[in-house]
């Protein structure tokens, strides 16, 4: 229900209605569930109405019980002979029941386990078990206007009272009564989640807050993945540390290896192989007028390794000399944009017997 055209009308009191048959109202009320907004599911037991509103001596049910049942007999016609043949008809008689109407004015408790919600009014409304439900159905009656005879204008009737107690923020363009009601629900749901504080939120609050067992296990790791570096023996051991750090650690190293969709068929995944043991973004900062400011970050970077005994004596110029080397058969950024020009689909068998030690 918007009430983005709404609050432009004029609301009116409806001058009194016509007498008309109780069911008239009666089926017409059962309607303001479509015209609120959403779709009320109400399950019943037994046969039994779940919910029913006692207005104006009227019972307006969403799951209706009647205490009578149309019956029906047949009786037999009398019976035609002839000296030929003997004929029997049979002439059904109909006969039905009244269904009397339920004019009571407090509530019929159909419903077990019910809860009974009294408005300011003589009305008595009836909810629905279980009792959580009676805020909404509350709710649901305070939306209607039922100064209004829903005859003679039945919008009103059925969004009056949540038009006369709903406003637009400055903020707002319109109000749905929908996602009100959503957000109303997302709110309490959060609320009572943060009330029971669950027993995993604040160790893993408290885990975010503990920078020195978080720097102490930083320390570890980073010392374990040096000293691995340090203790290789060939170029077979060092592919494969460095293909264990880009699948475990996505640390890029030589290549760099990834699962992405076959650019010419987007029903097929393949295994991604590209180039990288670039420090920097691209072999373009490797020209001399560039590399200044990333040489002094080096020679710092490497004195925070003296204490690691395998890089005794590593120095700036000979990392340098080494990334110079890969930038000068590695493609510019431009030329990796191309992605006909850095398509080369290969059988996993065709990478393992051309390139072994990338396998």
């Amino acid at each position: 229900m918007s009430e983005n055209s709404s609050l432009l009308r004029n609301t009116q009191e409806a001058p009194a209605a016509n007498a008309r048959h109780w069911w008239f109202k009666y089926a017409l009320a059962g309607g303001a569930v479509v015209v609120i907004g959403g779709i009320v599911w109400i399950a019943t037991a037994q046969g039994k109405p779940v919910v029913a509103i006692t207005l104006q001596g009227q019972v307006t049910s969403f799951n209706v019980t009647t205490t009578g049942a149309p019956v029906t007999t047949a009786t037999s016609a009398p019976e035609n002979t002839t000296a030929a043949t003997s004929t029997t008809t049979a002439a059904p008689e109909t006969t039905t029941t009244a269904v009397p109407a339920t004019t009571n004015a407090s509530i019929v408790r159909n419903a077990t386990n019910a809860t009974v919600l009294t408005s300011t009014t003589d009305n008595t409304i009836e909810a629905p078990y279980p009792a959580q439900f009676a805020t909404f159905f509350k709710e649901f009656v305070a939306n209607l206007d039922r100064s209004v005879d829903p005859c003679d204008d039945f919008y009103q009737y059925a969004c009056g009272g949540w038009l006369k107690t709903t406003t637009l923020k400055p903020s707002d363009t319109t109000v749905d009564s929908s996602d009100y009601v959503a957000a109303k629900d997302n709110d309490r749901i959060l609320k009572d989640i943060l009330a029971t504080k669950p027993a995993d939120i604040d160790p893993f609050y408290q885990a975010c807050l503990a920078e020195g067992d978080v720097n102490a296990d930083a320390i570890e790791d980073v010392s374990v993945r040096l000293n691995h570096i340090a203790n290789i023996q060939s170029l077979d051991d060092l592919l494969v540390l460095a293909g264990i750090l880009n699948t475990e650690s996505s640390v890029s190293s030589f290549l760099d290896v990834s699962v992405t969709t076959d650019p010419k068929n987007a029903t097929l995944n393949v295994v991604e192989i590209i180039q990288g043991g670039l420090t920097l973004p691209s072999v373009e900062y490797y020209a001399a007028d560039k590399l200044a400011p990333y040489v002094a970050s080096l020679q710092s970077y490497l004195a925070t390794l003296a204490t690691v005994d395998a890089f005794t004596g590593v120095t700036a110029k000979s990392v340098l000399n080494f990334e110079a080397q890969l930038a000068k058969i590695s493609l510019t950024q431009v030329e990796l944009q191309d992605p006909w020009a850095t398509y080369h689909k290969y059988a996993v068998s065709d990478v393992t017997a051309k390139y072994p030690q990338i396998a």
